[in-house]
């Protein structure tokens, strides 16, 4: 990975040709265009985010129903772009995941408004998703998605996608030009009392309004989910656990929505009570 992001500070030349030809793994265009705007600034990041785009709107100029894909693309590196520069400015993951949260749902809502054809390509897979969480069968009748669930699942998409292209990105940068910093960093993050209160009140709020609010819910909760991560990581290098455990942990709580929920609520109580440096120095 650290070759990779050697070849993207190359130059433009390279770092376009990783935005437009990353497509085997998604999340690379999507880094590439983090890290530029991070290490080398809005503008160059900017111009990656033409660069991905390009594509997109010459087949849209082609053919009208490329639009879905332009659109996608679009609203794709918008929610990168955005608090990768934000992130570049203020130095706090904690800012950076709450202006991705803000972007990811405002592009959500820009579907809804906006782009009705967006919403018709997720369909299927929302359905999946659906009918999967109602604990049916996938060979069985999918729910149909209402449109609220439909750009709710869009904007939790274009959320995990960024974030996870952004923080491979804050990673690459670290790697290049600040070895362990990002460690320090992602396990000193923090939400203010807040956003963290706004976060926990949306999240219960959608999940009382029932099924086609749980996208949206899942979206607002990311950033107490984060801070909860954080605090693992926290815990992890405090008692010296190998990297195998946070493998396992990983993979275990990803496979229980409830989990998330309790990892949520984790991040909600340290921003009250800062539970992480309680634990720490009571174990000193």
């Amino acid at each position: 990975m650290r070759a990779i992001a050697e070849f993207i500070m190359r130059g433009r030349l390279q770092a376009s040709v990783v935005v437009l030809f990353g497509v085997v793994l998604p999340i690379l265009p999507l880094a590439a265009v983090g890290l530029v705007s991070l290490r080398k600034g809005p503008r160059e990041g900017a111009l990656m985010v033409i660069v991905g785009v390009m594509p997109a709107l010459i087949a849209w100029l082609i053919g009208k129903p490329a639009s879905i894909v332009f659109w996608g693309t679009l609203l794709g590196f918008v929610v990168v772009y955005a608090p990768a520069v934000l992130l570049r400015l203020t130095v706090s993951l904690a800012l950076m995941v709450q202006a991705l949260v803000v972007t990811a749902v405002a592009c959500g809502l820009f579907a809804l408004a906006f782009a009705p054809g967006l919403l018709e390509s997720f369909e299927t897979i929302t359905s999946l998703f659906i009918t999967t969480m109602q604990g049916k069968a996938l060979d069985s009748e999918l729910v149909t998605p209402s449109s609220v669930a439909l750009s709710g699942f869009i904007a939790m998409a274009f959320a995990l996608n960024a974030l996870a292209g952004l923080l491979l990105a804050r990673w690459w940068q670290a790697l290049l030009y600040n070895p362990d910093g990002f460690g320090v960093e992602f396990r000193e993050m923090r939400l203010p009392v807040g956003p963290s209160v706004l976060c926990a009140v949306l999240v219960v709020l959608f999940h009382y309004y029932g099924i086609d609010y749980s996208f949206w819910a899942t979206t607002l909760a990311l950033p107490l989910i984060l801070v909860a991560l954080s605090i693992v990581h926290s815990m992890a290098q405090h008692r010296q656990l190998s990297k195998t455990w946070l493998a396992i942990f990983y993979v275990f709580i990803a496979s229980s929505n409830i989990l998330l929920l309790l990892l949520a609520l984790v991040g909600f109580i340290d921003s009250l009570l800062n539970i992480r440096d309680r634990f720490l120095d009571k174990n000193k």
